[in-house]
């Protein structure tokens, strides 16, 4: 009789030994299927990125090539030596004085041409004492 009792629960054990392997089974497919379909979506967004890399080397090759400095034209160099050439005094401008029509920022302009620092947290009474 204790043969069969030893059996018996031998037969248990293994029961619950399959059960437990089936459950861990059940649990180990379902974690691959969820890796299978995480690992298409990441695909699928590489793909994209790939394509979208792709489209910004082809936009960063025409803009350097668009800002590729060319050769300048004749009529182009002639307007430029003209342009550093210092200008005559009767072509000047008589100096404008600044006044209340000015906005700051044209105050604060006209500061910054004349030299004068310090003049960007004034308010435009103060610029235009010291601009007046």
């Amino acid at each position: 009789m204790t043969r069969k009792k030893s059996s018996a629960s031998a037969k248990k054990e293994l029961k619950t030994t399959i059960k437990e392997l089936r459950s861990k089974l059940h649990q180990a497919e379902r974690a691959a299927k969820r890796s299978k379909v995480k690992a298409a979506r990441l695909k699928e967004a590489n793909a994209a990125l790939e394509a979208e890399v792709k489209d910004l080397k082809k936009s960063n090759k025409r803009l350097k090539k668009a800002l590729r400095p060319t050769e300048p034209t004749p009529a182009a160099t002639e307007a430029l030596s003209m342009a550093t050439e210092a200008p005559s005094p009767a072509v000047v401008s008589p100096a404008v004085s600044p006044d209340d029509s000015w906005t700051v920022a044209q105050l604060r302009e006209e500061a910054r041409t004349r030299g004068i620092t310090g003049m960007s947290r004034k308010s435009k009474a103060e610029l235009l004492a010291a601009l007046g």
